[in-house]
């Protein structure tokens, strides 16, 4: 089962929630698990059928890696021939604001959190 917030796209510009880490805002908003629940669900690149608004973020050996750096979590909101949409909070946004940012797809070069092809739906 994914995990959807319809009303995401409305997120930009309000203010962190929870410990302001990514993770912290697709459990306040969708009623995510603990992130040792999540499972890997379908690719994000090339599903044209992914709703705004669901959950989605970067996995691992099929898990969520809960790592400082390299992981990450945010609401799906479309997606470019380059790279998808998303609304995201993590710390080092300037002014602790939700805020919606392009990951271009890099075919697994660099940080996953960076990385439009590393992202996966949220189970």
């Amino acid at each position: 089962m994914a995990y959807r917030y319809e009303q995401a796209a409305k997120l930009e510009g309000k203010e962190w929630v929870g410990s302001h880490e990514c993770v912290a805002l697709v459990q306040h908003y969708a009623g995510l698990p603990t992130t040792m629940h999540w499972k890997m669900g379908s690719g994000v690149r090339g599903n044209m059928t992914l709703p705004a608004g669901t959950a989605i973020a970067t996995f691992k050996e099929r898990r969520y890696q809960n790592r400082r750096t390299g992981n990450h979590a945010a609401f799906y909101l479309g997606q470019e021939q380059f790279g998808i949409w998303v609304i995201e909070q993590f710390r080092r946004v300037p002014k602790g604001l939700i805020r919606k940012r392009f990951i271009a797809f890099r075919g697994g070069k660099g940080s996953p959190s960076d990385d439009g092809d590393a992202y996966a739906v949220i189970e």
